[in-house]
């Protein structure tokens, strides 16, 4: 028997799943311990290479291994590959197919119904009411009683040793005691409709100017002054292949995570700094809930709603002015400025 977790969209889709992923690898091989586990994604193959008994495919290869495609078509008309994502479960042979987007349909029947809405979003909330669906669904197929994943269960955890953190974990220690507080910043575009892009540097080259005693981690390309407090995430870690695990980790080290619920912001959405007091995590998103995506943990969070003025096609963004942009950029600055201070 095969399990085949699919997913049509980005790295952050992945992300969320992943502990949802990894524990019901735990349950279900308790039970069939010869099960085979599948994960059809096209995001780096990185992403999630920390769960155990889980083979990366890709996905444009799922077509491949699917024998009945009738299955599909029964199942309403579908374009591949992102079409299929409507479809939450279903069994083609000795193969079951879970789908981890938290945006598909209910009931892919009907099409009326998705766990994104006016109540849940793209949260945990919604991921969490996925997931206890997906776990009736194969509490039925196999005629037992799984027990229903908690909330607790549902937010994502990272086994950093899988990674590359050595050259982080000497990187903080070599520079202990000369910072008040380390500033992680994902300021690389967005590539969902959440938020517009822009580029932070014409918001943080002040700040990094004012609090020459905070570190500010940047994980894109910036075109800001080398300074003895700003520093590219990627010459830290110095990993040619996807780094966002190892972002998160560096996130973890930090005080205060700023980005736009995407990439490396997302992956920072982890247990360990969901549960950290101390923790001040600041979206930029047009959706407050997106943006934040877990509210319950001990973590502080800040929100800035980018306003109207703008909109998106594919990456690029279109200001309706360029004081509307200007506007934005001042209350981010606003912001960031104020949580420095505390």
């Amino acid at each position: 028997m095969n399990i085949n977790f699919f997913n049509a969209f980005h790295n952050g889709d992945i992300h969320y799943s992943r502990t949802f992923v990894s524990n019901t690898i735990k349950d279900i091989s308790k039970i069939y311990p010869d099960t085979n586990f599948v994960y059809y994604h096209q995001n780096p193959k990185e992403c999630i290479l920390d769960i155990e008994k889980l083979q990366y495919v890709p996905l444009n290869e799922m077509g491949q291994h699917l024998s009945n495609r009738v299955v599909l078509d029964e199942l309403g008309s579908w374009r591949w590959p992102q079409g299929i994502s409507r479809i939450r479960f279903f069994v083609d042979g000795e193969n079951i197919y879970i789908n981890t987007w938290v945006g598909c349909w209910k009931n892919p029947n009907l099409n009326e119904e998705r766990y994104i809405g006016d109540n849940a979003s793209c949260t945990i909330t919604a991921n969490e009411l996925l997931y206890r669906d997906i776990y009736e669904d194969l509490s039925n197929h196999f005629g037992i009683k799984l027990k229903l994943p908690t909330t607790n269960e549902c937010i994502p955890r990272i086994d950093y040793s899988y990674y590359h953190i050595e050259d982080i974990d000497k990187h903080i220690e070599e520079t202990k005691d000369k910072f008040r507080k380390r500033i992680f910043i994902s300021n690389g575009d967005v590539f969902s409709q959440q938020s517009p892009n822009f580029s932070f540097d014409p918001i943080m080259i002040d700040v990094v100017e004012k609090f020459k005693d905070c570190a500010f981690y940047f994980t894109n390309p910036t075109e800001l002054p080398s300074n003895q407090n700003t520093f590219k995430t990627q010459e830290i870690i110095d990993n040619n292949a996807c780094d966002l695990n190892e972002n998160s980790y560096l996130s973890t080290k930090c005080d205060i995570i700023i980005g736009r619920a995407s990439g490396p912001h997302a992956f920072a959405g982890v247990y360990d700094n969901f549960m950290d007091e101390n923790k001040i995590i600041y979206s930029i998103t047009k959706s407050k809930s997106e943006g934040i995506w877990f509210t319950e943990g001990n973590h502080q969070y800040e929100w800035t709603d980018p306003g109207l003025g703008w909109s998106r096609q594919n990456h690029i963004t279109t200001w309706d002015s360029n004081r509307t942009r200007i506007d934005l950029e001042d209350r981010i600055k606003t912001k960031i400025i104020e949580l420095c201070e505390k």
